[in-house]
């Protein structure tokens, strides 16, 4: 999608495990500002 994929630019989320800006299968989005891994639970 390209929006998330503007909002990860802006918010210089570039991958890896320290992923600010989370796909949750079946659910959505996740955000976790602080860089901590986000369980599908938590989302």
């Amino acid at each position: 999608d390209m929006h998330v994929a503007r909002l990860r630019e802006k918010l210089r989320d570039h991958g890896g495990q320290q992923r600010i800006l989370r796909t949750v299968r079946g659910r959505g989005y996740a955000l976790a500002m602080d860089g901590r891994q986000v369980a599908e639970d938590d989302a």
